[in-house]
């Protein structure tokens, strides 16, 4: 059974060891993320961007029995489980298997992620334009019509083109 669990802010892996060692090594874990490179001065830096912020999927069979759930509440790392989890086994699925269809060959999603999403206002995670919000006022298959301040543009939907929805 899947749920999801929000862990403690820079705490991901000490969650995942306690709860594997908790329950079993069986014990599936599903965190999608954008991986890109950020630029320091003349250096290049690899960096990974859980797109759920400080949420997890986590399958394992015992979850079916409440008590483990209870259990694994108070493991390191680990801030609560999300309620209602049981109801929810399709929709989860669906998600995970809608996030696996936009990855690449390493794991990471693809910047076309977010593009069916009904959102009119973005945030670029890195590029030129980094942190900086924008309206989108045209979308297509392959690129976005963006404004912010004065400037209107035409971004393609590439992989050094990263952005995150903003929600009002």
């Amino acid at each position: 059974m899947w749920t999801v669990i929000k862990y403690k802010k820079n705490n991901y892996h000490q969650m995942k060891q306690s709860i594997q060692s908790f329950l079993d090594d069986a014990t599936q874990f599903y965190r999608p993320e954008i991986k890109y490179n950020k630029k320091f001065k003349n250096n290049e830096k690899k960096i990974c961007f859980p797109i759920l912020n400080n949420y997890v999927f986590c399958y394992s069979k015992k979850f079916e029995n409440y008590t483990s759930i209870t259990r694994c509440k108070y493991l390191k790392g680990v801030d609560y489980f999300l309620n209602g989890h049981n109801s929810s086994q399709r929709q989860i699925v669906n998600f995970i298997n809608f996030c696996k269809k936009h990855e690449n060959i390493d794991g990471s999603i693809l910047p076309d992620f977010f593009s069916n999403l009904k959102t009119n206002n973005g945030k670029f995670i890195c590029g030129p334009f980094s942190n900086i919000i924008f309206d989108i006022f045209e979308r297509n298959k392959k690129f976005l019509k963006i404004s912010f301040g004065n400037l209107k543009v035409r971004v393609k939907f590439k992989s050094e083109n990263f952005f995150i929805p903003c929600f009002n």
